[in-house]
Parts: C-alpha cells; sequence; structure tokens
C-alpha cells in the first residue's frame, strides 16, 4: 500500500443518453483499488444537481473522513458541471460546501471546469477549506482524461505535499497535462 493513503469517493454523471454505451469511470477507479494504490473507492452515479450536491454534502459527514479525494466525473464547461438541462457552478458548490472540505482534494474530471481565473480557485479553496482542487481548463477526450485522472489520483498516494504532487505531474506527464490543460491549484501556493 502507498504510504500517503487518500481513498477516492466519485460521483458521476451521465455521459451519453444512449443508455446502452456504458462510459464511466467506476472501471479505471476499481483498477486502483484492486492494484492497493488506494484501499477504499466508492463510485456513485449522480443525473442532477440536486442529487449531486446532496451526495457531496453527505460525503464530508464525519463517517466518510477516510475519503479524503472527491472525484466529480461529468460534463462541463468554465466554471460549471453539466447535467442533461441544468448545471452547477463553483460559486454554488463552494456554498453548498463552505467550511466542509478541510484537507481533502475536489478534482474535476470534467471539460473546461477549471478555466476560470485563478482567484475563483483560491477563493473555493479557502471557503471550502479544502486543501486541493484540480481539472480541467480544456475539452477532453473521455479515455484521456480518465487515464490522467487515475495516474494524478495514483501520485496523490506516494506525496503528502500537494506540491510535489503538481511537480510530479509536470515532470512524468507534462505533454499530457498540457494537452488537456490538467490544473492543479492548493493551499500550500
Amino acid at each position: 500500500m502507498p504510504p500517503h493513503k487518500k481513498n477516492i469517493v466519485c460521483i458521476e454523471g451521465r455521459w451519453e443518453r444512449d443508455l446502452t454505451k456504458l462510459n464511466s469511470v467506476a472501471a479505471g477507479l476499481q483498477l486502483l483499488y484492486e492494484n492497493k494504490v488506494v484501499a477504499k473507492q466508492c463510485c456513485k452515479q449522480s443525473h442532477s444537481a440536486a442529487t449531486t450536491l446532496s451526495l457531496l454534502v453527505e460525503f464530508t459527514q464525519k463517517k466518510y473522513a477516510s475519503f479524503s479525494i472527491i472525484y466529480l466525473s461529468f460534463h462541463g464547461s468554465p466554471n460549471i458541471i453539466g447535467f442533461a438541462k441544468e448545471a452547477v457552478t463553483l460559486e454554488e458548490l463552494q456554498e453548498k460546501l463552505a467550511n466542509k472540505l478541510h484537507g481533502k482534494i475536489l478534482h474535476f474530471g470534467s471539460c473546461q471546469t477549471l478555466n476560470v481565473n485563478k482567484r475563483v480557485l483560491t477563493k473555493f479553496l479557502k471557503v471550502t477549506g479544502a486543501r486541493a482542487i484540480s481539472g480541467f481548463t480544456k475539452d477532453i477526450p473521455f479515455i484521456e482524461s480518465t487515464l490522467l485522472d487515475l495516474l494524478y489520483f495514483e501520485r496523490c498516494q506516494y506525496r503528502k505535499e500537494m506540491n510535489h504532487v503538481e511537480h510530479d505531474m509536470s515532470s512524468h506527464y507534462s505533454q499530457l497535462c498540457k494537452r488537456l490543460g490538467f490544473r492543479l491549484v492548493t493551499q500550500e501556493q
């Protein structure tokens, strides 16, 4: 088991309107679990803003304290995670999660959600208490971005300090990070 265990909880949206399509990040999280990269992982689906916000608040309860990475895997655009007919902004998430993410890493596996001014992300960290916020600034292909998410989660297991994780990502996976617009903002910066 890696030295800095960070269990992962994922809330995932519907990727396709066609229910026979099976796109999901759950298999990747299962791979991390089966290879003992994480001790626990949990993936829940949500198809609405209300359900997602409710699950997020629930996962901040004390009984889920061992889950230090929260992975939101949805469609997105700048400052937004999207659903079929609705969206949630970073500001709405910030308000709902105020003072509830102490020590946690919040990762957005979604297109362009972190394509915002750094001040927005710094304020998000301050208001929520999150240790780090990460995600993408560009449109991202599903498989490549899911692979980068898994590599990122693995690096988080081996590093205590998030600035070391950021260094690892830029030195080991620089081309992929650049192509997808991977972004990591931490309390340490």
